[in-house]
C-alpha cells in the first residue's frame, strides 16, 4: 500500500514542472454544459477510492481494482474481494484488469504477481514471479494486461518487461529490454495495444516498441520489436518517452497518451506521430500534457483522462479540445457493453457518464466554480434570433448566456443606473420583430432590452388611464402577436393590457371589457393567441376568457364539467395545438383537452391516468407529444395514444421543481424548462428508449437468514434442496443495468405456489418464502431497465423441499401397507371370531336339533308305549265292561268314554307319528317320504304331485329326520298359508348330490321382503329350513314372487358316493 501511494507521489512531483499551466488552464471551456457524472465512492461501498483498473465481465458486472481490494459491482451493492490466504486475489492493490474471451477475469497486482478469476467456479488462480523457474512471470508488479486479437494474453510488468501466457501449458514467455537488436525498448510497461493493421504495441517507460502478431506467431522464438523514441530533432517522432496510455479508435487510429508530452496520433502509412501539445496561445489546445487514459465514446470524439486538467474532451476531426466538467487526477476509463463511461479517478473513486442521463442538458450543474449563478431559480427563458439565451431569475435579474463561447453575462437592477433592469424578479421574456427584448418583471414594470447598446429602457405604471404607461409593475406574463405587432401584457393584480409596439401605445383592458364578470381581478396566469380563434386568456381562478375584438369585450367561457367555481383550478398555461382544440395545464387537475367546436372537456389526471396533477407548463414536439414541466419533474404525454413517460433528477433534470412560464421552444425544435435549480434543453427526438436488456441474476440465497454456500452470481437451473423444516427462506437478485438502475423494475415468482408475479421496485430486490408445503418449485426473476425494457427470460432456480420421513413415498407405503396389513388382520380375526361365533352357533342349532329329534322320537316312543298302550287298555276295559254288563245303564256313559278314549289314541298315534315318523326307522328314508306325500293327497284337496328317486343310504342315517322335516316343513307351509291349489314335489339323485324341488301355484311372497316373512310364523318353518339345510351341508334357493306361487330348490350332497354310484 505505502508502495502503491510512493508511486504516486513520484508522478505529483513528475508533474510540478506543469503547475504554471494548470493555473494558466483553469478558465478553458467545457466542452458541452453541464455534463451529469453519477459518483460511486466509499460512502456507496467501494472499497478505497483510488481506482486503477476498471473491466465488465460476460455476465455483466462491473470489476474495479483499487488501492485496497477488488471490487465487484451490480448497479447497487459492491461484493469486495481482498488478501486473505487460499483462493482469494494475492494482493490487495490491484493495477490492471481485463476480461479474456473465455470470461476469465485476469487480476494485476502490485506485489503478488497475477490472479485469474473463474466465475463459473468461483476460484481464483495465481501465478507469480519464481526466480527459479524462467516460465513463471518475470515480476510480481503487474501494470497492465491486454489479450490480442488471436486471444493471447499479455501483461506488462513494472521492471521485469513483457509477458505472453501460454494457455496450453500455463506457462509465460518472456520479453525484456537488453542489448539486442531488435528487442523490447524498455522493462517498465505502461501501456498495451493491438491496432487495425494486426501490430501489438507496448508503451513503457523509454519508448514504443511494437511487434508484427502474424510474423510473431509464426516465429515466436525470435520476436522483432521495433522502437519509436522522442528525438528533439524529429518533430515527427513521439513527443515523449514516457508512454502511459493507448487507444485504436473505430476508424484504425492509434493515439498515444504520455506524461509531460501530450497526445500522439501515429500516421500507419507515413510510420510517424502527429502531436497534440498544450499551447498558451490557443485556448482549443490540449489543456494538459499529462495523459493517463484515453477512450472513445458514442458520438466519435476522445475522452481524454489526465493528471493536472481532469477530463478532456477532443474533438478529432476538428482538432479541438475541451475541458469537461471532472477535475480529478483520472486514473483509467471504460466504456461497458451498454455505452456508459466508467471514470477511475486517484481520490474520488468512481464517476460514471451515461448519455442517456445527459439528454437533458443541465447549464448550471457544476458550471466552473465561480460565483456566476448565485440565484439558481428561473423564472423564464427565451433564446433569441441569434440564438443566445436569456434566463431570467426570480430575484437575480436577468443572465445572457452566450452558447458560443460558453459564457454567462448578467444584467441586476442598480440604484442609480436609470438604464438598468428595473427589479430582479423577472416573471416573462420575449422578442418583438425589430429584434428588441421585452422583459416582465415582478414589481418593475416592463423593461425593453436593447442588446447592443446593453441597455435596459423601463415602462413603469402611473395611472390607469395612461397610454404610455403600464397597468400595474407587477406584470405576470407576457404575449406577442406578431401580425399586428403587439404584446400583451398580464398582471398579478387582474387585468390586461395591449402594448402597440408601432404606436408605443398601451390600451388597458378593465372591468368594462369584461361584460359584468367580477373574476377578471384575478392573476393573470396564461395568455394565448389563436390564429382563428383569436386572443384568450386565463386566471388563478380557473376562469377562461375569449376575446371579441369587435364587441371590445372578453366573454368567459364556462368548461363544461365544472358544476361550482369550488371545482375550478388555476390555468397555468394554454394553446391550440389542433384545429379548435386547446389543451391547458393546470394547478392541480392534470391536463384539459378542450373541443371548442362541440364544447367537450376531456380531463387527464393522476385520477384516470399518470398525468400529473400540478402542470406548470407545456411544450409541443413534431410527434404530438407535449413535454409538461411539473413538481415533480417532467413528463411526456401523447396526445393520440395518451401514453405517458416521466422523467425526474436522476434523468439529468436540474431538479425535479420547475417553474410556471419557464419553459421555451426554439426553431431547432429544442426544448427549454426552467426550475428551481437551473434549467435544461433537450430536443424530443434524442429522448429515446433504453433498448438494453439487463441480465438477470439471483445472487443470494438465505435459509433463516444464513446464507447457502452457493456460487455468486447463483447459476440458472441449480438446484436447491432443503429439508422440511428449513421453511424460511430468502433470495436476492439483481438486474445488471447501470444506467439509472434504481429506475429498474424486477418481478419474481415462485411456480407451484404463486399464482400471479410479484413486483418490486430497486429498492426491493429481494423475496421472502415461509412454510411451503414438501415438493418441487421453480423460482424464477425477471427485470426490466430504467426504461421498462424487460428481460422475459430472466433467472431460474429451482428449489426442492423434501418432506418429513413421515411424508415419504416409501414411509407412506409401507404406512399405507401396514393399515392394509392392519385392517385385513382386524378383518380375519373378526371374520375367524364370526366363523367361531357361527360355528359356534350352527354347533348349538345342530345339537339343539339333534337333542329335539331325540327328545321328539323319546316323547314319541313314550307316548306310543306308555300313553297308547294306557289310552289302549282303558279302552279295552270298557270294552270287557259292556260286554259284562250290557244292560248297564251306564253303557251309554261308557260308549262315551270310549269313543273319546279312541279319538285321544287316535290323537296320540298321530302325534308320535308326527314326532318321529315310524315308517323311516321301518321302511326308510324314501318310503317316509312317499308316505308323506299320500298323507297330504289324503287329507286334503291339494293336486299333490309326486316323484321321488330312491335315496335310502344316500345320507348319513342320523341326518335322514332332517330331509324328512325338509319336506314336512315345507308341506305344512304350503297347506297353511299358500292358499295353493296345486303342489309338485320332487326328490332326485344326481351325480354327486340330491335335489329337492317343492313347488306351489299359491299367492307367493315378495323376496325383497323376506326378513318381514320370516319374522311371521311362517318364518319360523323357512329358518327351520334354512338350518337343516346348512347341518346337511346344502344349498337352498327360494323363488317366490306375489300371484306366481313359491319354488324351492334344495341341493344336498351325497355322503354316501359308492351307493350313489351304485
Amino acid at each position: 500500500m505505502v508502495y502503491c501511494k510512493n508511486i504516486i507521489i513520484v508522478i505529483v512531483i513528475l508533474g510540478a514542472s506543469f503547475l504554471k499551466l494548470i493555473a494558466q488552464t483553469n478558465n478553458f471551456p467545457n466542452r458541452q454544459v453541464g455534463f451529469k457524472f453519477e459518483q460511486l465512492g466509499i460512502e456507496q461501498g467501494l472499497s478505497q477510492s483510488t481506482v486503477y483498473a476498471i473491466t465488465q465481465d460476460k455476465q455483466g458486472f462491473i470489476w474495479l481494482g483499487t488501492q485496497d481490494g477488488l471490487n465487484r459491482y451490480d448497479g447497487y451493492n459492491f461484493k469486495i474481494f481482498k488478501e486473505k490466504g487460499n483462493n482469494s486475489i494475492s494482493y490487495s492493490v490491484v493495477w490492471s484488469l481485463i476480461t479474456d474471451s473465455d470470461g476469465n477475469i485476469w487480476i494485476g497486482t502490485e506485489r503478488g504477481g497475477v490472479d485469474l478469476f473463474i466465475p463459473q467456479k468461483g476460484i481464483f488462480i495465481n501465478y507469480n514471479y519464481n526466480p527459479k523457474d524462467t516460465n513463471s512471470i518475470s515480476d510480481n508488479f503487474i501494470t497492465v494486461i491486454y489479450q490480442d486479437s488471436k486471444n493471447n494474453v499479455w501483461l506488462g510488468t513494472n521492471s521485469g518487461g513483457l509477458n505472453l501466457y501460454n494457455k496450453s501449458t500455463k506457462k509465460f514467455q518472456r520479453f525484456y529490454s537488453n542489448k539486442k537488436i531488435n528487442s523490447l525498448v524498455g522493462n517498465t510497461i505502461r501501456a498495451i495495444c493491438e491496432d487495425g493493421f494486426g501490430n501489438l504495441w507496448i508503451g513503457t517507460s523509454n519508448g514504443l516498441s511494437k511487434l508484427n502478431l502474424n510474423d510473431f506467431y509464426r516465429d515466436m522464438a525470435n520476436p522483432e520489436f521495433i522502437s519509436y523514441q522522442y528525438s528533439a530533432e524529429n518533430q515527427n517522432s513521439i513527443s515523449s518517452n514516457n508512454v502511459w496510455a493507448m487507444y485504436a479508435d473505430s476508424k484504425k487510429r492509434l493515439w498515444i497518451g504520455t506524461w509531460g508530452g501530450g497526445l500522439n496520433l501515429y500516421n500507419h502509412n507515413k510510420d510517424s506521430f502527429q502531436r497534440f501539445i498544450y499551447d498558451p496561445g490557443d485556448h482549443l489546445s490540449i489543456p494538459s500534457n499529462n495523459i493517463k487514459a484515453i477512450i472513445e465514446v458514442a458520438d466519435g470524439s476522445l475522452w481524454l483522462g489526465s493528471y493536472d486538467a481532469g477530463l478532456i474532451s477532443f474533438d478529432v476531426e476538428s482538432n479541438k479540445f475541451y475541458k469537461l466538467n471532472i477535475k480529478d487526477f483520472i486514473l483509467t476509463l471504460y466504456r461497458d457493453i451498454a455505452g456508459s463511461i466508467w471514470i477511475g479517478t486517484y481520490s474520488t473513486g468512481i464517476k460514471t457518464y451515461s448519455s442517456r442521463q445527459n439528454i437533458f442538458k443541465n447549464y448550471y450543474q457544476n458550471y466552473f466554480d465561480n460565483d456566476i449563478i448565485q440565484n439558481r431559480n428561473v423564472s423564464a427563458i427565451f433564446e433569441t434570433d441569434d440564438g443566445e439565451l436569456l434566463i431570467g431569475t426570480y430575484g437575480n435579474g436577468l443572465e445572457h448566456f452566450n452558447k458560443q463561447r460558453n459564457r454567462f453575462t448578467k444584467y441586476q437592477a442598480e440604484v442609480n443606473n436609470p438604464y438598468s433592469l428595473s427589479n430582479n424578479r423577472i416573471t416573462s421574456i420575449i422578442q418583438s420583430q425589430d429584434g428588441n427584448i421585452w422583459i416582465a418583471t415582478s414589481g418593475g414594470g416592463l423593461n425593453l432590452f436593447n442588446k447592443k447598446s446593453k441597455k435596459f429602457f423601463r415602462y413603469m405604471a402611473k395611472s390607469k388611464t395612461s397610454p404610455n404607461s403600464v397597468l400595474f409593475n407587477q406584470i405576470s406574463t407576457l404575449c406577442y402577436d406578431k401580425k399586428e405587432n403587439k404584446l400583451y401584457l398580464g398582471y398579478f393584480n387582474g387585468g390586461l393590457s395591449s402594448f402597440d409596439l408601432t404606436e408605443r401605445k398601451f390600451d388597458h383592458f378593465l372591468k368594462k371589457n369584461f361584460n359584468g364578470v367580477d373574476n377578471w381581478k384575478s392573476p393573470v396566469t396564461a395568455i394565448y393567441i389563436g390564429e382563428k380563434t383569436g386572443l384568450w386568456f386565463a386566471n388563478f381562478e380557473g376562469d377562461l376568457f375569449n376575446y371579441n375584438k369587435e364587441k371590445n369585450i372578453f366573454f368567459k367561457i364556462d368548461l363544461p364539467v365544472f358544476r361550482s367555481s369550488a371545482d375550478k383550478k388555476a390555468i397555468y398555461f394554454l394553446k391550440e395545438i389542433e384545429d379548435s382544440i386547446m389543451w391547458m395545464g393546470t394547478y392541480g387537475d392534470g391536463l384539459y383537452k378542450f373541443d371548442l367546436r362541440k364544447n367537450k372537456l376531456d380531463i387527464f389526471n393522476e385520477e384516470n391516468s399518470e398525468v400529473f396533477n400540478l402542470i406548470y407548463g407545456f411544450l409541443d414536439d413534431d410527434n404530438g407529444n407535449l413535454w409538461c414541466s411539473s413538481n415533480r419533474g417532467i413528463f411526456r404525454f401523447n396526445i393520440y395514444n395518451k401514453s405517458v413517460k416521466a422523467f425526474d433528477m436522476t434523468d439529468g433534470l436540474q431538479s425535479n421543481e420547475f417553474n410556471q412560464g419557464a419553459f421555451f421552444k426554439n426553431s431547432k425544435g429544442e426544448l427549454f424548462f426552467g426550475g428551481v435549480n437551473g434549467f435544461n434543453s433537450f430536443f424530443p427526438t434524442e429522448v429515446i428508449k433504453n433498448e438494453f436488456v439487463p441480465p438477470i441474476f439471483i445472487t443470494g440465497f438465505k435459509v433463516f437468514n444464513k446464507p447457502l454456500e452457493l456460487p455468486n452470481p447463483i447459476p440458472d437451473n441449480i438446484e436447491i434442496v432443503l429439508s422440511y423444516y428449513q421453511n424460511l427462506f430468502s433470495f436476492e437478485f439483481v438486474g445488471l443495468n447501470f444506467i439509472m438502475p434504481e429506475k429498474n423494475q424486477y418481478l419474481y415468482k415462485l411456480e407451484g405456489f404463486d399464482k400471479e408475479w410479484n413486483k418490486v421496485n430497486a429498492q426491493q430486490r429481494y423475496g421472502i418464502y415461509t412454510n411451503l408445503d414438501p415438493g418441487e418449485y421453480d423460482l424464477r426473476v425477471k427485470g426490466s431497465n430504467n426504461d421498462g425494457k424487460w428481460n422475459e427470460q430472466g433467472s431460474s432456480i429451482k428449489i426442492i423441499i423434501t418432506p418429513p420421513f413421515w411424508m415419504t413415498w416409501w414411509f407412506r407405503s409401507i404406512g399405507i401397507i401396514f393399515i392394509i396389513s392392519l385392517v385385513f388382520i382386524v378383518y380375519k380375526s373378526r371374520v375367524k371370531t364370526l366363523e367361531k361365533e357361527k360355528l359356534y352357533q350352527q354347533n348349538l342349532s345342530s345339537h339343539l336339533i339333534e337333542k329335539q329329534e331325540e327328545e321328539r322320537t323319546r316323547i314319541a316312543q313314550e307316548m306310543h308305549d306308555t300313553l297308547g298302550q294306557d289310552l289302549l287298555f282303558i279302552k279295552n276295559r270298557i270294552l270287557l265292561t259292556m260286554q259284562k254288563f250290557p244292560d248297564n245303564k251306564i253303557n251309554n256313559h261308557l260308549e262315551l268314554i270310549l269313543d273319546s278314549s279312541s279319538v285321544l289314541l287316535k290323537k296320540v298315534r298321530e302325534i308320535s307319528h308326527n314326532l318321529r315318523p315310524p315308517e323311516l326307522d321301518r321302511l326308510g328314508l324314501t318310503e317316509t317320504l312317499k308316505s308323506l306325500l299320500q298323507k297330504l293327497k289324503d287329507s286334503t284337496s291339494l293336486d299333490v304331485i309326486g316323484e321321488i328317486d330312491e335315496i335310502d343310504g344316500l345320507i348319513q342315517r342320523k341326518h335322514e329326520i332332517n330331509l324328512i322335516r325338509i319336506v314336512q316343513e315345507s308341506l305344512n307351509n304350503i297347506m297353511k298359508h299358500s292358499e295353493a291349489t296345486e303342489c309338485v314335489i320332487t326328490v332326485m339323485k344326481t351325480n354327486s348330490e340330491i335335489f329337492i324341488s317343492i313347488y306351489d301355484n299359491g299367492k307367493g311372497f315378495k323376496l325383497n321382503n323376506l326378513k318381514e316373512v320370516l319374522n311371521k310364523s311362517m318364518g319360523i318353518g323357512i329358518t327351520g329350513i334354512y338350518e337343516r339345510v346348512r347341518i346337511l351341508k346344502g344349498t337352498i334357493q327360494i323363488n317366490s314372487d306375489h300371484g306366481k306361487g313359491t319354488d324351492i330348490k334344495i341341493n344336498i350332497p351325497v355322503s354316501n358316493k359308492e351307493l350313489l354310484a351304485n
